[in-house]
């Protein structure tokens, strides 16, 4: 990558767009926000403009229903340690009941 420089001559970082007009298009602006922007990368193509923001949105799902999913075998973990627990406790007391 080339190093661009402002209007100001302030060094430029890099950033990505996720607007519906330029989804996933990098573009140099300036760190002291003095409101320069240049493209930093080539336009889309108008199909690739209209598949990104699905895909990002079924990404941003998929994310979330993994994170639920995560939670979820979180307590049926713990729920799964409470029954072996009690399994091993009624076992104990029918062994009790046999041997008295």
């Amino acid at each position: 990558m080339v190093n661009v420089l402002c209007s100001c001559g302030c060094a430029t970082s890099i950033r990505t767009s996720w607007t519906s007009a330029n989804p996933g298009r990098r573009f140099h602006c300036c760190v002291a926000e003095c409101g320069f922007v240049s493209w930093s990368d080539p336009p889309m193509c108008p199909r690739a403009k209209s598949v990104i923001p699905g895909l990002l949105v079924s990404l941003n799902k998929s994310q979330e229903f993994g994170a639920t999913m995560v939670v979820e075998n979180i307590g049926m973990g713990m729920q799964n340690k409470r029954l072996k627990m009690l399994l091993f406790l009624s076992w104990c007391m029918f062994i009790t009941y046999l041997l008295f």
